[in-house]
C-alpha cells in the first residue's frame, strides 16, 4: 500500500503535472481548466500519486468545502471525472497491481482529510471498485455515452436511430442553418433562459467564467442552430487532443423540435473533423436526457461514482439522496 505516495502538487511540478495530463489525463485536470477554479477561489486540489523515487505517475483533482461545519469531498462544478489517471509501462497482472496501489493511494489521501461526506465521479476508464468496497464506500454506477469517432461520416449518421436520423433530415428541409457561435454572450443567454425555463440550478457564474476563458478554437466551440437568423439552440463543447466532452447545452422555448439534434450532430462531425477519437455526452441518468443522449448511437459507458459518510449523515442522506447513499 505504500508503493505510492499521494500529496498535492506544488508551482515547480506543474509542468510535469499537464505533461502527465495531456498524455493520461483529460483537459478537466488541466491547469488551463484548473486555474478557472482557483480564480474563483475555490478549494480545488491538485493530487499527484508519486513513487517512491518522487516520479509522477499519475493524479486526481478534488473540491474540498465546508458546509455547516462539515468536511464535504466532492467534484468541483462542471467537472464530471475527477480521475485518477495515471501512466505506466506495466501489463496484465503488473498494471492490475500497479492500479490497486494507485486506488489504495487515492483512499489513503481522501481519509486523510478526515472528511465528513465523500461523494465523487472517477473516471470511465477507472473499473476496479475492490478496494473502495472494503474502504466501506459505496459503489454507484453512473452512465454516459461515447461516440467512437473513427467511425466515418455515413458509419456516424447510420448509428443515430430512426428518430433522430428524421430530425436531422427535417431540420435541413425547413432551413434551420448552422453555424459556430463566436459570441460568449450568445451562449450564456441561450443556457440561463434553458435552466431558467426547466427551474433547474445552475453554477452561473462559474458557466460564464468558463465560457468566457477557454478560448474559442483552442480548447472549445459551440454550434448554434438558426431559425430565420435567429439562434434558437446550441451546443458547447470542451476537449483535449483526444476527447471532446458535452459540456452544456440549451435553447429557446419556442425552438423547433429538430434544432438542438441539428446543432448536436453538427458538433459530433466537428470532432470528428478535428482528429478526435471520442465524443463523450457526459451522461445523465434523467430519463429524458438518458434517451436524448442514447438515440446518437454512442456506447454505454459506465462511470463508478465513491459515496461515504459518517453514520448520522448517512442515515439523514438516504431521505436526500437515496440513489447515492
Amino acid at each position: 500500500m505504500a508503493d505510492f505516495v499521494p500529496r498535492i502538487i506544488n508551482d515547480s511540478e506543474l509542468s510535469q503535472w499537464d505533461e502527465l495530463v495531456k498524455k493520461s489525463g483529460s483537459i478537466f485536470q488541466s491547469s488551463i481548466w484548473l486555474n478557472l477554479y482557483n480564480n474563483r477561489n475555490q478549494k480545488v486540489q491538485r493530487v499527484g500519486i508519486f513513487k517512491k523515487d518522487n516520479i509522477l505517475v499519475g493524479g486526481f483533482v478534488l473540491e474540498i468545502r465546508k458546509k455547516y461545519g462539515l468536511t464535504v469531498v466532492h467534484n468541483p462544478a462542471f467537472l464530471p471525472y475527477c480521475g485518477p489517471f495515471y501512466s505506466f509501462p506495466s501489463k496484465g497482472a503488473d498494471l492490475n497491481s500497479q492500479l490497486r496501489n494507485i486506488s489504495y493511494a487515492f483512499l489513503d489521501y481522501l481519509e486523510s482529510l478526515h472528511p465528513h461526506i465523500v461523494s465523487l465521479y472517477l473516471a470511465p476508464k477507472w473499473v476496479d471498485g475492490i478496494p473502495f468496497y472494503w474502504r466501506k464506500y459505496k459503489v454507484i454506477y453512473a452512465y454516459t455515452y461515447q461516440i467512437d469517432l473513427y467511425k466515418n461520416e455515413e458509419e456516424l449518421f447510420a448509428f443515430l436511430n430512426s428518430e433522430r436520423r428524421r430530425r436531422i433530415k427535417q431540420a435541413a428541409k425547413i432551413g434551420i442553418t448552422i453555424k459556430n457561435i463566436v459570441a460568449i454572450k450568445d451562449v450564456i443567454h441561450i443556457v440561463e433562459l434553458t435552466y431558467q425555463r426547466k427551474k433547474k440550478a445552475l453554477p452561473v457564474e462559474m458557466m460564464r467564467q468558463i465560457v468566457s476563458e477557454l478560448n474559442f478554437g483552442e480548447n472549445s466551440y459551440a454550434v448554434g442552430a438558426y431559425e430565420n437568423g435567429i439562434l434558437t439552440a446550441l451546443v458547447y463543447i470542451v476537449h483535449d487532443n483526444k476527447y471532446a466532452y458535452l459540456l452544456i447545452s440549451g435553447s429557446l422555448y419556442e425552438a423547433h423540435p429538430s434544432a438542438k439534434s441539428l446543432a448536436l450532430y453538427q458538433a459530433i462531425l466537428q470532432a470528428k473533423a478535428m482528429g478526435l477519437s471520442v465524443f463523450d455526452f457526459e451522461g445523465s441518468v434523467l430519463p429524458g436526457v438518458e434517451s436524448f443522449d442514447r438515440s446518437f448511437g454512442g456506447t454505454i459507458t459506465r462511470i463508478m461514482t465513491l459515496n461515504k459518510a459518517i453514520l448520522p449523515l448517512e442515515i439523514a442522506l438516504k431521505f436526500y439522496r437515496r440513489s447515492r447513499f
